[in-house]
């Protein structure tokens, strides 16, 4: 009886082995071992194939160790040991020397933010990096022209212009984890503005009402002229050598030159305009330095003769010769360029001066000129080159003139005190010399219509206010109220 009792209890061992290994599958083969549930053939390539395969709820289970226990491991130690740091919470493996972290759960730092201000900033300045993060203990900046800094919140004192760009955070911690690098908004770094320079103190010529100003082209940066006191009107405010107009007959205006580069500090320079008005009593020379530009078209000085007459209907005070000219005509019919002055289109600033071949300056003649206006005030050569209230006459001027005088021919205006004569023209079409010697025309003030201006006109056999072309250019005689 007792080899059956002993047949029968091996006989349960091996059921209840059967039915255990049932439960999980262990598959040996030659080459690799595979552990799953279904009996599934290991991967061909691994020694070792674990499958969760079909619940998919389960995983691997390294040896879980403090580092303290962890660093109880007695050598030697094999290399590629894995184990996971429970103090750490990071995956670490032996690499023959020392333990090395490659994952770490949870110990990463999170929320990492990177600023830069301010920004923009000008060179020079200071630069104030910002860093956060939570669980973070250590901090790596990078940045333009090979800045770097383990410093939280660095700061870069006398940033200059290489110092632009994108400046990048990484923060790290104890455990080995390190955030992704942030990046801050690209830092621009502005070059200070050029030094400013109004130029010399002004002083024009006695009874001038206008000036030009005289500051300095930036090379880095924008200027800007701006009235600081007194009264002018500054003509193109961001050019350094802008005409300024409307300035008092007498008194002082200051205007400041800015040169700005924002967010640096602008520089400011200042220049005093100081006007005067000439002692001046009519029928004495009248002394005007005339200087070549918009006006004028050479520079000279010219001392004008001056009378008072009422010939317009009113008492004014007139110069004796054109406007422009070097002396007194000597006749009528003096046909020198001396006596016969500068030449004006109407309503242009811009005189002409005609040596009988060449015109002086030689700039493109304007050709038609169509426009429903008058001479406007600051378009006026009398009042730009000889002072406050000297202007050109009105047509109802001329005609008072004309009937007071009995004027019927140059030889009439020429004996008046005004002493008119024959200067010539420029033609209308191409600006050629016309009837220098022959014929006088005297620009009004005041438009016949859009194409022609009311003028004074004589010849030897008449003398009358008619109408020019507007592209014409006649002489200019000044008047004073």
């Amino acid at each position: 009886m007792k080899p059956k009792i002993f047949l029968s209890v091996k006989l349960i061992v091996i059921l209840m082995l059967t039915f255990s290994f049932q439960l999980l599958t262990f598959n040996s083969f030659a080459q690799n071992v595979g552990i799953s549930s279904t009996g599934v053939t290991p991967n061909e390539k691994a020694l070792l194939d674990l499958d969760a395969a079909t619940s998919n709820d389960k995983g691997l289970l390294v040896p879980r160790l403090t580092t303290t226990e962890r660093d109880a491991i007695a050598a030697p130690i094999p290399e590629s040991l894995l184990i996971y740091n429970t103090t750490t919470q990071c995956y670490e493996g032996w690499n023959s020397a020392t333990w090395v972290a490659f994952g770490c759960i949870g110990c990463r730092p999170t929320g990492v933010t990177a600023s830069a201000a301010p920004n923009p900033i000008c060179e020079g300045g200071t630069l104030s990096l910002t860093g956060g993060a939570t669980d973070a203990t250590s901090w790596s900046w990078t940045g333009p022209n090979g800045f770097t800094s383990s410093s939280q919140n660095p700061t870069i004192v006398g940033i200059t212009t290489a110092g632009a760009g994108v400046y990048t955070l990484t923060a790290s911690n104890a455990c080995g984890g390190s955030a992704p690098p942030v990046n801050t908004a690209s830092v621009v770094v502005s070059a200070a503005p050029s030094t400013a320079d109004a130029g010399s103190d002004i002083n024009p010529a006695c009874d001038a009402t206008t000036a030009t100003l005289a500051g300095n082209t930036p090379t880095t940066g924008t200027g800007e002229w701006s009235v600081v006191s007194g009264t002018a009107t500054i003509t193109t405010t961001s050019s350094p050598t802008s005409g300024v107009t409307g300035l008092a007959s007498t008194g002082t205006a200051t205007l400041r030159w800015t040169i700005s580069n924002s967010p640096c500090t602008a520089s400011t320079d200042d220049v005093v305009i100081t006007t005067t008005a000439c002692s001046f009593t009519c029928g004495d020379p009248l002394v005007i330095s005339h200087t070549a530009g918009t006006v004028a078209p050479v520079t000279k000085s010219v001392n004008y003769g001056t009378v008072t007459s009422s010939l317009s209907g009113a008492s004014k005070c007139w110069i004796t010769q054109n406007l422009g000219s070097t002396n007194q005509a000597s006749s009528a019919t003096d046909a020198t360029e001396a006596s016969a002055g500068w030449y004006w289109q109407f309503n242009r600033k811009q005189g002409f001066k005609h040596d009988g071949t060449t015109r002086t300056p030689s700039t493109a003649w304007i050709y038609p000129i169509s426009e429903d206006s008058d001479w406007g005030a600051a378009q006026d050569p009398c009042t730009i080159e000889l002072g406050t209230g000297w202007r050109i006459p009105t047509k109802t001027e001329w005609e008072n003139a004309l009937a007071n005088g009995s004027w019927a021919n140059y030889n009439d205006t020429y004996n008046s005190v005004l002493k008119l004569h024959a200067a010539g023209y420029l033609k209308n079409t191409d600006a050629s010399l016309n009837g220098r010697g022959s014929y006088g025309a005297y620009w009004s003030i005041i438009q016949d219509n859009t194409d022609y201006g009311a003028d004074l006109w004589l010849q030897s056999n008449y003398c009358g206010v008619s109408s020019g072309n507007k592209a014409s250019g006649y002489t200019l005689r000044c008047l004073k109220d």
